[in-house]
């Protein structure tokens, strides 16, 4: 490698040996602070920035210092603080065009616990049919045990009925317990909601005013945002 090293002015930077064919010339300041100048950049220096310039002196190239690890820790810690902000705002936007007051969260809650409700109500009421019909199938298998008259074949199919009640029982206890933690379910996602509601109210009229005339990072990309809680939204039934 040609290797010259030159004053600060580069009228006169081009080494002999340069030709008008070659690529440009590459300068770089070495460990004393002087500036040197050739068609490569030493290894050593490569990773601190350099300049090019043309076969007429002008630069044409600034290349930058590589990045330390800490610059690069701290780039990907700011790139990471407004993923999560862009995030919150899409959670609060879309809960906002869900609830406009905490009413509209409680009476959302309680138009979906008044369905599940009523839901097991009545498999409260089949349950307790059914416990009924099994007590009576069973007095009769009772009585059929004493009875010569019934036959193996008739104490099979009260047998198998009994099998039959015991099971159809315990379907509707399942279905039962499925209803209640739903239930459940949607007291916590809408405790979620209302917890989530009073944080966005927290931050002022002025982030909520802002919030809704900004676009949705998505709307901005030419993408549609469906209209959907910040969370899976309640079961329907």
């Amino acid at each position: 490698m040609d290797r010259c090293i030159l004053p600060f002015l580069l009228s006169t930077l081009l080494c002999t040996t340069y030709s008008v064919h070659a690529d440009n010339i590459k300068c770089w300041m070495n460990d004393e602070g002087i500036r040197e100048c050739g068609n490569t950049v030493p290894q050593k220096y490569s990773q601190q920035g350099h300049q090019e310039f043309n076969e007429e002196a002008i630069k044409v190239k600034e290349i930058a210092p590589a990045k330390s690890a800490t610059e690069i820790a701290e780039e990907v810690r700011k790139e990471e603080e407004v993923r999560k902000r862009k995030e919150q705002e899409t959670l609060d936007r879309r809960l906002l065009d869900l609830f406009s007051k905490e009413e509209d969260i409680e009476s959302a809650r309680q138009a979906i616990l008044s369905t599940i409700e009523g839901q097991v109500s009545s498999i409260q009421t089949i349950i307790e049919s059914l416990k009924a019909n099994l007590n009576d199938i069973e007095e009769n298998y009772q009585l059929a045990e004493g009875n010569k008259d019934v036959t193996e074949s008739q104490r099979e199919t009260i047998r198998n009925n009994i099998r039959n009640a015991k099971q159809r029982i315990k379907d509707n206890e399942k279905t039962l317990e499925e209803k209640l933690q739903e239930k459940m379910e949607v007291n916590r996602k809408h405790d979620e909601y209302m917890a989530h509601f009073r944080k966005i109210k927290e931050k002022g009229m002025g982030y909520i005013t802002t919030l809704k005339e900004k676009p949705p990072e998505d709307k901005e990309q030419g993408k549609t945002t469906p209209a959907t809680p910040p969370a899976e939204q309640p079961a329907k039934e």
